[in-house]
């Protein structure tokens, strides 16, 4: 359930990061790449770096939710930081780095949450199913 909730947020982020990449090429008329334009750049590496992050994060989700047992609560926070750290990742390329002044702090907080999901993930797909094992 956990899941299913935190794809549907994801693919609507997704789409908003699309649309807006999409307007942007628009309003800068590049159809394709990037013409070394900074703004355009930002935009599409917000697109890219969402489609790398967010499948993987919501596959260990589902494995974590479905095969472990492992109290909801904590596989809602779970979902709940995915959904955040992509929208701040998002947020921090399209908005605060095409800013007048950039500002990296943001995109590096969005990384550093996206990394601490990654790692809890991980720890959790490798350990848990080693102690549910010998528990049996």
């Amino acid at each position: 359930m956990i899941t299913s909730i935190t794809i549907a947020l994801l693919i609507f982020i997704s789409m908003a990061i699309a649309i807006k990449t999409i307007q942007m090429r628009s309003k800068l008329r590049i159809p394709y790449g990037h013409d070394n334009n900074r703004t355009l750049m930002a935009y599409t590496s917000a697109h890219n770096n969402f489609i790398t992050y967010a499948p993987l994060m919501v596959i260990a989700l589902y494995v974590i939710e479905t095969l472990i047992v492992i109290p909801m609560a904590f596989t809602l926070t779970l979902g709940l930081a995915i959904v955040i750290s992509r929208l701040l990742h998002a947020y921090a390329l399209m908005v605060k780095e095409t800013a007048s002044k950039p500002n990296f702090s943001w995109r590096v907080k969005a990384m550093g949450l996206t990394f601490i999901i990654l790692t809890s993930e991980a720890l959790i797909c490798l350990i848990l199913p080693f102690k549910i094992y010998f528990q049996s």
